[in-house]
């Protein structure tokens, strides 16, 4: 499935400079980064969550985890949960697909302080097989999101930092023992045996 043409008309409208990149079937932005080789601080999540009585999508790097009581002190609810496949659903976006285009979708955005780091960010765009690659600057003068720090602190996985297909891909292999290190040590292990029959 490509990615909706309305969503393509609305990004021209606004004028964000954008890059369809085409990639093979994934239902999260932590499997899009891993398909692509790409940095997870430089793929983001966009969640829609219910805060009080209205929706507000979360932008997130795509390894986050949104604390939910830091993100009702920065959009100022009471009660924050995410919200229910049927609310996306009316959203006209699959699940697992979700932009964080707000002002397309109708619902204001917040979006995790550590996105402004990166220059570009790769986002999901209504599409299983489609996402798009955009400037952080042209996200933030189109939604002008709130920004704060809501997510939980944590490492980033050492694998998904990387870029380069050749390191990410790569795996240490079993070393096998040496046969000089292998016989000494049956040789150390018979002796006791010897010792104790004589």
């Amino acid at each position: 499935m490509a990615v909706p043409p309305r969503l393509l008309r609305f990004l021209d409208q606004q004028h964000v400079a954008y890059h369809v990149v085409p990639h093979r079937t994934v239902y999260t932005a932590f499997d899009l980064a891993t398909t692509l080789h790409v940095d997870v601080r430089h793929v983001a999540k966009a969640l829609l969550v219910r805060a009080d009585r209205q929706y507000v999508l979360a932008v997130v790097p795509a390894h986050a985890r949104v604390d939910m009581a830091k993100l009702g002190k920065l959009v100022h609810a009471r009660v924050v949960t995410i919200a229910p496949e049927a609310a996306i659903r009316k959203l006209r976006v699959l699940p697992g697909t979700m932009p964080p285009f707000g002002s397309f979708l109708g619902v204001s955005v917040v979006m995790d302080r550590s996105l402004t780091k990166v220059r570009a960010m790769i986002v999901r765009a209504g599409s299983s097989t489609d996402s798009v690659r955009i400037s952080v600057r042209d996200f933030m003068r189109v939604e002008s999101p709130t920004v704060g720090a809501f997510v939980v602190r944590g490492n980033v996985p050492a694998a998904s930092r990387v870029g380069s297909r050749r390191v990410v891909a790569k795996r240490a292999k079993p070393v096998a023992p040496k046969r000089g290190r292998t016989n000494a040590r049956q040789s150390s292990r018979r002796t006791p045996r010897k010792t104790a029959r004589r």
